[in-house]
């Protein structure tokens, strides 16, 4: 079960992705296989974006977040999934987005 503090935290997400030129096409999604936290679009491209959110840890001394292996195997395979259904080669990136809810900030790190 997902924390309660999990859509405040996507809300964030959003906001930064939109104030960066990005189109939000859908949040969790899970018609890929795996659940897309975010599918965007960059207004300026014909590139596709999945972001994955995480939160950033309390502790200062603490390691930033990590996706494990299997999820990020997952998010490739759901990219290889809406390349069949588009049925054309799409360029997706996969990147991450780091939430700081006591700064009310967001960190993205692209192209895990």
């Amino acid at each position: 079960m997902k924390p309660a503090f999990k859509n405040e935290e996507e809300n964030l997400a959003a906001a930064y992705l939109r104030a960066h030129g990005f189109t939000v096409l859908s949040r969790n999604d899970r018609r890929f296989g795996a659940e897309l936290d975010f599918l965007c679009a960059r207004k300026s491209g014909g590139e596709f974006f999945i972001f994955e959110v995480k939160r950033k840890p309390r502790a200062k001394s603490a390691v930033y977040p990590r996706i494990a292996v299997s999820q990020l195997r997952r998010l490739k395979k759901a990219a290889t999934r809406m390349q069949t259904a588009a049925n054309k080669f799409l360029t997706i990136r996969i990147s991450l987005l780091i939430v700081d809810r006591a700064t009310q900030s967001v960190e993205m790190i692209a192209d895990i």
